[in-house]
């Protein structure tokens, strides 16, 4: 398994305990670790077997749209829904 990660992504999610934390949405820097046995990619040189950097990305800035949590320690959700095509997704915010 290799590793790559996207540091620093910005999203602006609506977290906090209160409602009125929670109300607006607020800027989160996202560190996000993607595993992937990339020995296919590797050897077919095809871009169809790696990941899409820019999808994961842009899907992680989108999952937050008319979702609120109370806890940071909530990512887990994040890490639990986002998983597809066999990659472990780790977030640290």
């Amino acid at each position: 398994m290799s590793r790559i990660s996207i540091v620093d992504l910005e999203v602006h999610y609506c977290v906090g305990v209160t409602d009125e934390e929670r109300a607006k949405p607020q800027r989160l820097l996202l560190t996000v670790d993607l595993s992937l046995d990339f020995s296919s990619a590797s050897i077919s040189d095809r871009i169809e077997k790696s990941i899409d950097y820019q999808q994961v990305a842009d899907e992680l800035v989108k999952f937050g749209e008319g979702r609120n949590w109370k806890l940071l320690e909530s990512s887990w959700i994040i890490s639990r829904t986002l998983s597809w095509r066999g990659l472990s997704l780790n977030l640290c915010s």
